[in-house]
């Protein structure tokens, strides 16, 4: 084994592989999941053991020379041991934990998986949230009475969806003598996009340029678009009786409506044999026709969208473009 590498500690490798251990033993935990007191594992850390050994040598003091005073003291030692251990303990225990919904992003970018945590009595500082696979080992809160939310950032690679199936919640409030833990068995999922390219394909012209996001006029009702002679068949409502009032002359106001571009992006109609490439240029088609403010549609072979804009269209354009041909979700972290 190289130098480099450090053995772990026998608590660590315990604590490593309790989440496996969890799994066989309980199935998944309802939301919102109760944290139950017989779930909750306890050992001491090793401030704890040092206090421990210490407390011992002053009870064999004690019973060597017969002192009632270190007696006492030694006693004292020994209830406070057993009343940090309790409220580590108790730190975790009826806890209430429940996942949220979590914000889709981009392949490459950090997903944010966040839980919410309350419960019903006194507030629990000091617990830490983790899991094997989070960028940071550990995400602090304090949970007050009315909940605390806590968050998990983790590296994202590709398309689909980014699950995990369990999370450990940690604490050694109040003296760090004692290291109490309990595993989670929920899902914390986040949906990743593709990640765009770099430039939209020419094939469906690029959204980008100024070209597209320009719109045609033709005769409607929606914008004054100036003044014309009058002509027999127009209506009477749209006469221009001011003008007509100054210039005595029949004029008639002349209405525009804007006609925007409407593409249909077909996975089909791209050239490129990789189906990665076609999705990321599919998603920066999307992505720019949506900051033009274009209708656009997306055909998937038998899956179509069709045509809109918006924040939900957009949304349902990405989602379908990140779980395109994926039987099943992209689960990480489901073992130690």
């Amino acid at each position: 084994m190289p130098s480099s590498i450090k053995k772990k500690s026998l608590p660590r490798r315990l604590i490593d592989r309790s989440p496996k251990w969890a799994r066989k033993r309980h199935a998944p935990d309802k939301i919102p999941y109760k944290v139950s007191g017989r779930r909750v594992y306890i050992i001491p850390t090793r401030f704890g053991l040092i206090f421990a050994i210490a407390v011992f040598a002053l009870l064999l003091g004690s019973m060597n020379y017969s002192n009632g005073l270190a007696f006492l003291l030694t006693f004292i030692l020994t209830a406070v041991g057993f009343v940090a251990m309790h409220l580590t303990n108790s730190n975790l225990s009826n806890l209430y934990v429940e996942p949220m919904l979590n914000e889709a992003v981009f392949s490459g970018e950090n997903a944010l998986l966040q839980i919410r945590l309350w419960h019903q009595d006194t507030d629990r500082p000091e617990v830490e949230i983790s899991h094997q696979l989070a960028l940071a080992n550990k995400a602090h809160c304090c949970i007050e009475e009315n909940g605390s939310v806590a968050s998990m950032h983790m590296q994202t690679s590709q398309r689909g969806y980014l699950e995990i199936d369990h999370y450990m919640l940690s604490t050694r409030f109040p003296m760090n003598m004692f290291y109490a833990w309990t595993i989670v068995l929920q899902p914390l999922r986040c949906l990743v996009y593709p990640k765009p390219s770099d430039e939209a394909p020419e094939i469906f012209g690029n959204s980008s340029q100024s070209e597209s996001n320009k719109s045609s006029n033709r005769p409607g009702q929606d914008d004054f678009a100036g003044l014309r002679d009058y002509q027999w068949q127009d209506s009477p409502q749209h006469i221009a009786w001011k003008s007509y009032a100054s210039q005595d002359k029949l004029l008639v106001k002349q209405f525009s409506e804007s006609v925007s571009k409407t593409s249909m992006f077909d996975i089909d109609a791209l050239s490129s044999g990789n189906l990665e490439i076609r999705l990321s240029q599919l998603c920066r088609l999307i992505l720019n026709a949506e900051e033009n403010q274009q209708n656009y549609g997306l055909k998937l072979n038998d899956t179509i969208i069709e045509p809109s804009n918006g924040d939900t269209h957009k949304h349902n354009c990405l989602s379908a473009l990140a779980t395109y041909q994926l039987e099943s979700f992209s689960k990480r972290g489901t073992d130690i």
